[in-house]
């Protein structure tokens, strides 16, 4: 961990490079591709069954069940969460908040926006997320650049150096953006820049980027 700190803090992009490189092999390493994949899998089958029974397809038919699921899935969430805050912090506490707190709060997101998203009010405000997220591999990336522009040593170097209020507030302010650019860029396209690039190479075929350009293709 310090090392990594003092790389990214000060080291040459190719230092950077190689610490993410060996950053990222301790956690994806093939020790730990047993406890990865019981962690990731299952959300598959959960979304499946999900999908299969069309919870969120028709949220108005099972709003009780979402509402109940919900409420469960925020209360054993959050008390998951902050066991290894009063209680004992070591790897038993973190791996149980991790893999068992995060999917559980997951669940209470995704049912507690489809329940808001009902909503008139919500709708709209989830209206200006949708942009976002039908450009996430475009946006995603953008975060990536921006964000080790401003931490890492080839830009800003703020590395660590960040407190949580300025963090949130910096956190803010890039998503606030990305919200603005995303919006503006739906609306003369069809796809983000790399989604386009995406389906150009796993269909191979060129896709029609503009909105406009669809349109005159349907009226000929």
């Amino acid at each position: 961990m310090k090392q990594s700190l003092q790389i990214y803090q000060s080291g040459t992009f190719t230092e950077i490079i190689s610490q993410r490189a060996l950053d990222w092999y301790m956690v994806n390493n093939p020790f730990n591709a047993i406890i990865l994949f019981l962690s990731i899998f299952p959300f598959f089958l959960i979304g499946a069954g999900v999908a299969k029974q069309g919870w969120l397809h028709n949220p108005v038919r099972y709003k009780r069940q979402l509402k109940a699921i919900s409420i469960v899935s925020l209360i054993l969430g959050l008390s998951i969460k902050v066991l290894p805050y009063v209680t004992v912090y070591h790897f038993g506490t973190i791996f149980v908040q991790d893999y068992f707190g995060g999917p559980l709060l997951t669940m209470f997101y995704i049912t507690g926006i489809t329940l808001l998203a009902e909503k008139t009010r919500a709708s709209r405000l989830f209206q200006a997320l949708s942009y976002v997220g039908r450009m996430s591999m475009s946006n995603y990336l953008f975060q990536s650049i921006v964000c080790t522009s401003i931490f890492y040593s080839y830009g800003l170097g703020l590395y660590g150096t960040v407190s949580y209020t300025t963090g949130f507030i910096l956190l803010l302010g890039v998503f606030s953006v990305q919200i603005l650019l995303s919006l503006l860029w739906m609306k003369m396209y069809r796809y983000g820049p790399v989604e386009y690039v995406w389906r150009f190479v796993t269909y191979g075929k060129k896709p029609i980027m503009s909105r406009r350009g669809l349109v005159e293709k349907k009226c000929k």
